[in-house]
Parts: structure tokens; C-alpha cells; sequence
């Protein structure tokens, strides 16, 4: 990024890393959250106390259904400072030993716990100095701005490459909050870590889906390392409990004339073996199970549709119009088996039988779990919104698309 340029908020594209350059343990750099949860904000966050400047005092507690989170590390939902990252993201920083976070686990937005994907909120009580000699640019809603030195950290600007930080007024910590930008309606701090943290996540994320800035750090730190390693805050969602594909689809029957199910008659090992053949593709095993149990279904008046096989079957023509739209980001062996309502996410499993959801925007979202346990989520979230339907706002989307 060359010189002049405005520190983006969040990263608009879902690529990992957009800048990876070569990054030393004693250098810092800034993790850049993605735009997100999109699909998963279901619920709307609460209003959250401001303090006399309108920065918030605590961060939103969102509703979030993390089956339709995107699969990245690090994320803003939006409309609020916090940042959500992924599970993998807080067991690589309690790997690494990394000083000065804390990660709380995201609430789900049904009382049902979920197989696969879990989101933590990250916060930090680390902080870097105040910028040094850093240009900003205006802020539109206020232009008055000062020199970076010696002002209130709370600074109505954006900052300007390259970016710069007084290592006097370090915390001692290898994860730290920046000063707040912008305000004053909408004010952001960003994320900052040190060196060997970073490269410590990549080894144990080697596909670490967020974007990376240097930043410098100037001056002598007057303060001693922090060596109490970061931590999880609050109880731990234990796992769900975890039925079988036929006790999942048992349930299913029984319910039927409750949810508007519709269900159909399991599938010949014959169609089976000729569409899979059709599409060159080996059907993993608990699709195989699912379709012998049941080829093709429209459950909860069609919020959620599985695609059967044979003559009546739709799981062949969805894979053939599927070439015609490429930003349906799928990777080899997946085979895209149902949708959400309104198609707008496919619901894809590989080879494994770990399903994970296809977006139309190229991304992929959670909960990457094995296909009884997402079946199992399925069907509890989708009765707790159908039961609800009216009584909470998101409930139509979920239910209608």
C-alpha cells in the first residue's frame, strides 16, 4: 500500500491475506477484520451505552447463527467496535502464548448448542502508544484534527500510511487495542499485534483467512513485557448432544404434519449409482444414508430443501446449472446436496461428510460439521423459528428467505 493512503476500516474481500509480507518477530502489524458475519447477523443488536465522546462502553452482544457464519478468523459485524474471530483464532493465540486478549464465546442465536463452527468475541486490555508524527485524514462530520502527539487519543481522523506508534506509551502486552479513530459517530480502534504472534498464527493457521498492515513502533518502551498469557472469559458452550442420521430423520416423520414437511421415498442404490456416475462424483457415505432413507425432501414449507436423485430428483440438474454461476465457490468433491430458503446459501458436503454452506458472494460459511449434526441443527433451529415465526425479527428470513 503505498504512503498517503487511508487505514480501510475492514477489508471488503474474503481473500486471505491480502498483503503477506515478510514480517519479523520484533515487527507489529495490524489484523485487519473482514466485513462479516453478513448471513449470520439474524438478530438485532441491542443498543449499548455511549460515554460522553460516543465511544461505547462495552461491546453488542448480536445474535448470530454461526451455522451461517462465514469461515474467516477475524471479522466486524458491523454497526459496532467489536470484533468476532473464529475458534481456530483463539486456540492459535493460547498456543503462542500471546499476552493481553480475551475471547468470550459468542452467544447462538437459538437456546440450541451447535456442532462444528463457534465464533468468540475478541477484545483486549493492551494498548499501543499514541500515534507518532502520523498523518490523518480529515473527518468529514468533523474537520477540525490535530497533530497526533500529545492530543487525546480519541482522534476524529483516520489514519494515513505509513502508520506509527510511540513504544513509550506501550502496555506491554503482544496483542493491543490502537487509539480510537474517526468518531464521532463512528469510532473503530484497531487490532494490533506483535511479530512473533503473528508468525505463531500462521504456523498453526496456515490459511489464515484476514488481511495483515505493518505498523511501526518508534521509541523505547519504558515498561516490561506482560508474561500471563491471554484467556477465554465465561462458561464454555459444552457439545451438543449427538443424535444419529435416523434418530434426526425419525424425528423428522414424526413432525411432518406440524412443519409442512414433505418427504419422499428412500432412493435405489441403482439412481443413487447412476447420478453420482453422472456427475463424477463418489457419494460420501452419510449422503448415501440420507438418500436411503429419504430421496428428496421440502422441510419447514421449504426453508430447507434436500435434493433427491432419479427421475424426480433435482440434485443432478442443481450441480449442471451450478457451472453456469462460478462465484458459487465450491472446492473439488463437494457435492451441493440442499438450500436454505430462497437459495441463498447452498449446503454443500465433502468426502468426509463434514458439511459446510456455499454463498452466492464466493464464501464459504460454517458450520463445518459432520452431515447428522448439521441435520440435527437444522432441525432444531428451523422448529424453534417456525414456533416463533412473528415473535422474533428474523424469523422470516430464515423461514422465507
Amino acid at each position: 500500500m503505498a504512503d498517503g493512503m487511508p487505514w480501510k476500516r475492514t477489508a471488503g474481500e474474503w481473500n486471505p491475506l491480502e498483503r503477506r509480507e515478510d514480517v519479523r518477530a520484533e515487527d507489529w502489524v495490524r489484523l485487519v477484520p473482514v466485513t462479516g458475519p453478513e448471513l449470520a447477523e439474524l438478530g438485532p443488536a441491542p443498543s449499548v451505552p455511549l460515554d460522553a465522546n460516543g465511544i461505547p462502553l462495552r461491546p453488542r452482544e448480536r445474535l448470530i447463527d454461526r451455522k451461517l457464519a462465514p469461515l474467516h478468523d477475524l471479522m466486524e459485524p458491523g454497526g459496532g467496535p467489536d470484533l468476532v474471530c473464529s475458534e481456530r483464532l483463539v486456540q492459535a493465540l493460547e498456543a503462542v502464548g500471546a499476552t493481553g486478549w480475551t475471547a468470550t464465546l459468542v452467544p447462538h442465536v437459538t437456546p440450541h448448542r451447535v456442532a462444528g463452527h463457534r465464533l468468540y468475541r475478541l477484545d483486549t486490555e493492551g494498548h499501543t502508544g499514541p500515534l507518532a508524527d502520523t498523518q490523518l485524514r480529515l473527518n468529514k462530520l468533523n474537520p477540525q484534527t490535530f497533530h497526533p502527539r500529545g492530543t487525546d487519543e480519541r482522534l476524529n481522523g483516520i489514519p494515513l500510511t505509513p502508520v506509527r506508534f510511540d513504544a513509550r506509551g506501550w502496555s506491554g502486552h503482544t496483542v493491543c487495542w490502537s487509539p480510537w479513530f474517526n468518531g464521532p459517530r463512528s469510532w473503530w480502534r484497531a487490532l494490533i499485534v506483535r511479530g512473533d504472534v503473528f508468525l505463531g498464527l500462521q504456523r498453526y493457521i496456515p490459511d489464515l483467512v484476514l488481511r495483515v498492515d505493518r505498523v511501526a513502533w518508534e521509541g523505547e518502551s519504558r515498561v516490561q513485557p506482560v508474561q500471563q498469557p491471554g484467556r477465554r472469559l465465561g462458561p464454555q458452550e459444552p457439545p451438543p448432544e449427538a443424535p444419529g442420521l435416523e434418530e434426526v430423520l425419525a424425528r423428522v416423520a414424526r413432525e411432518a404434519e406440524r412443519y409442512q414437511h414433505t418427504l419422499h421415498a428412500g432412493a435405489s442404490e441403482a439412481e443413487v449409482a447412476q447420478d453420482f456416475g453422472r456427475l463424477g462424483l463418489t457419494p460420501p457415505e452419510p449422503l448415501r444414508r440420507l438418500l436411503a432413507s429419504s430421496n428428496g425432501a421440502r422441510l419447514y414449507q421449504g426453508a430447507l430443501v434436500l435434493h433427491g436423485v432419479g427421475a424426480q430428483g433435482s440434485l443432478v440438474s442443481r450441480h449442471e446449472e451450478l457451472v453456469k454461476f462460478p462465484w458459487y465457490r465450491r472446492e473439488a468433491g463437494w457435492v451441493v446436496f440442499g438450500e436454505a430458503a430462497g437459495g441463498q446459501v447452498l449446503w454443500a458436503v465433502d468426502a468426509q461428510g463434514v458439511v459446510r454452506g456455499v454463498g452466492r458472494d464466493e464464501l464459504i460459511y460454517g458450520p463445518a460439521a459432520p452431515l447428522h449434526l448439521w441435520f440435527a441443527d437444522q432441525v432444531a433451529d428451523l422448529g424453534y423459528a417456525w414456533d416463533h415465526d412473528g415473535q422474533l425479527p428474523w424469523t422470516e428470513r430464515v423461514l422465507r428467505g
